[in-house]
């Protein structure tokens, strides 16, 4: 090299050209030369030894292939964002590149500058105005960097990771605080370890990834106002001041007073209120100055004796990019309380139970849903009346809670309402009273009013007391005339004559004969062996119907006759029966046979048609009866 200014005034230095024969890089990718050198002297020995001593010779590489450049993702409008900041208040953004198939990479390596260092080299003030949107910083950023050399740009940033070859994104935490924007840049080192040059093609800027910690916006607590109309329409009106502009109102609502202490607890948001209109320049918060955003929700809400209590949050918009604004949900409005009342009471139809050894006692029982306690609108109340007997008005929450399954000692002369446990949102109710006569049926007439004055009135007409048949059966068998004696019949019944008390045996007979009765009196058979042998050989059995031989004498009224017959004083049939004008009835012994005579047999000394009635009956008054027609 010719000695001249471009000397510099370290030395001279020199320039060698030599060729060297084709290398090939396929099976190494990596070459290397060392070099020495000597020099020739016009004084003192000549030429010098070689220099650097063995075995330091001065060495220089070259590697192939080249390089690849990655490109970073196309930028985003506005300012992009990091994280919401994290538990240590610091914010964090994911860099990420791509790279092309099967290119030599070892390592990426991610280079990062901050928004005040590159306005310090490039000249600018270190900070911008506070009154400059994030947006023309960045815009100010990129026309500084264009701006530089391809040498200051490269010094500008500073060496932040290193990553393996394989990564193509990465997590880089923010300075806590830093409202700076920050710049990164991606190069590569293949397996040679030679860099990638620093990423300059095109426009320079575009080759940078900017990020910002985001500027969180929470609109102020929303206020809500709600009336409800007179057919039950409900509208929530919804105001909220905030600097960002709000997209939605959420809407919570709870009837637990614990609940509704935090927003958080009141379950997700049964409405979603959509702002639709923009605040105009006069709608402007007198306190804090910002825009005010209104929306309206109108709908139903379940009706309740409780009042609903209702919360609202403001949610703005996800982010504003120019201002490098985040928008969070405000705080939850104050608490506001609506009460929707439900429909009239509910009362269940009236059901009708008897109590007590003389039957006399009634127990009415129904169920509402009203709640027994004390409502902001007021209390539920209940009266009636069961027969001529008045229910007094009382409050529901006072009326005395039981297991219900005893009647109260003062029913026996007033009626007593009681109240059992709730179960499933109804309290079951009972009217416990004393009616004169088990026999006699009765009104009861319960009424139910809520707070508002709206009642329901359940009606009941008890049936008076009939006791239920025995478990006893009776029946008539055998039935058949002796001309001009009467009529025998056999009766099967399953009633013990051993039970004490004893059951009894009534008999009803009554004649149905119109025309006028045969001449001489009518006998069961006199002596015994004569006429109907009870349990032995009947005579020739006759039809009933008018006797034999032209009627004699007027026209006589239809008898009857009737007989009431303790089964154990039932005499065991002896040949026949006795003679009597009454009915006779006689009890046989149990005999086993293909034709066993009936349990019990049977003269009425009437003749003609016959209607006849047998009846069993307990010693509790409980009665069967069979009749027989003839």
């Amino acid at each position: 090299m010719t000695p001249g200014p471009g000397q510099g005034d370290g030395g001279r230095r020199y320039a060698v050209v030599a060729d060297v024969p084709a290398l090939d890089f396929g099976s190494t990718p990596r070459w290397g030369v060392q070099v020495w050198a000597r020099r020739h002297l016009l004084v003192g020995s000549s030429p010098t030894p070689w220099s650097p001593v063995d075995p330091h010779p001065a060495r220089t590489n070259a590697a192939s292939p080249v390089p690849v450049t990655p490109l970073p993702p196309p930028p985003l409008p506005g300012v992009p964002l990091g994280s919401t900041v994290d538990a240590q208040g610091c914010s964090h953004v994911r860099v990420a590149w791509s790279l092309p198939g099967g290119a030599d990479v070892r390592t990426c390596i991610i280079w990062e500058v901050n928004e005040t260092s590159l306005r310090q080299r490039a000249g600018l003030p270190a900070r911008a105005p506070d009154s400059t949107l994030p947006g023309q910083r960045l815009l100010d950023l990129r026309n500084a960097y264009d701006a530089m050399t391809q040498t200051q740009r490269r010094a500008t940033f500073r060496r932040l990771v290193e990553v393996d070859g394989a990564v193509r994104t990465h997590d880089v935490t923010l300075p806590k605080g830093s409202n700076d924007i920050h710049l990164f840049v991606v190069t590569t080192m293949t397996k040679t370890g030679i860099e990638s040059p620093w990423p300059g093609g095109g426009a320079p800027h575009e080759h940078f990834q900017a990020v910002m910690a985001p500027r969180l916006r929470r609109p102020a607590p929303p206020l809500a106002r709600p009336s409800i109309a007179l057919d039950g329409t409900v509208t929530i009106s919804l105001y909220a001041a905030s600097s960002i502009a709000v997209q939605r109102f959420r809407l919570h609502r709870t009837t637990s007073e614990d609940a509704a202490r935090d927003v958080a607890t009141m379950g997700p948001a049964f409405a979603e209120v959509i702002v639709t209109t923009v605040p105009g320049p006069t709608d402007l918060d007198p306190v804090l100055g910002q825009p005010i955003y209104s929306a309206t929700w109108t709908g139903t809400l379940p009706g309740r004796w409780d009042p609903w209590l209702l919360r609202a949050v403001a949610v703005p918009v996800d982010v504003v990019p120019q201002k490098a604004e985040r928008g969070l949900p405000s705080p939850a409005s104050d608490v506001v309380d609506l009460l929707v009342p439900p429909g009239p009471p509910e009362l269940e139809p009236l059901a009708a139970d008897v109590w007590g050894a003389d039957h006399r006692g009634v127990v009415v029982r129904t169920a509402t849903t009203a709640p027994p306690r004390v409502l902001p609108a007021g209390v539920h109340r209940l009266d009636g009346d069961a027969g001529a007997l008045d229910v007094a008005s009382v409050d529901l929450q006072d009326v005395p809670t039981t297991a219900l399954t005893t009647a109260p000692a003062g029913a026996a002369t007033a009626p007593v309402l009681e109240q059992g446990t709730r179960v499933a949102g109804q309290s079951p109710l009972a009217l416990w009273f004393t009616r004169p006569v088990a026999a006699d049926p009765v009104d009861v007439r319960v009424r139910l009013v809520d707070p508002f004055g709206r009642e329901v009135v359940r009606e009941l007409t008890v049936p008076g007391w009939v006791a239920p048949p025995p478990d006893i059966s009776v029946s008539i068998v055998d039935v058949f005339a002796i001309a001009g004696r009467g009529v025998h019949l056999g009766i099967v019944t399953d009633a013990s004559y051993r039970r004490r008390p004893p059951y009894v045996m009534e008999i009803v007979a009554q004649q149905r004969l119109l025309g006028p009765l045969p001449l001489g009196p009518l006998t069961p058979g006199g002596a015994l062996g004569g006429g109907v042998r009870p349990g032995g050989p009947f005579l020739p059995r006759v039809p009933l119907g008018p006797p034999f031989g032209p009627p004699v004498g007027p026209p006589l009224r239809p008898r009857s006759l009737s007989g009431s017959f303790p089964l154990d004083e039932i005499p065991l049939a002896d040949g026949g029966f006795p003679s009597s004008s009454e009915i006779v009835v006689v009890r046989n012994r149990v005999r086993r046979g293909l034709n066993p005579p009936p349990p019990y047999e049977g003269f009425i000394p009437l003749v003609g048609p016959l209607r006849i009635t047998v009846s069993i009956v307990s010693p509790e008054g409980q009665r069967v009866t069979e009749v027989h027609t003839g």
